[in-house]
């Protein structure tokens, strides 16, 4: 693999993390 390659998983894997957490916070907030 490239480094271009490399980075551009590292920053979907990011991105992807930021969305998980995002929903998290939406179902808690559901729940209240």
């Amino acid at each position: 693999m490239s480094v271009c390659q490399l980075e551009y998983l590292c920053v979907c894997i990011h991105d992807s993390n930021k969305l998980n957490k995002f929903h998290q916070q939406n179902k808690l907030n559901k729940h209240f």
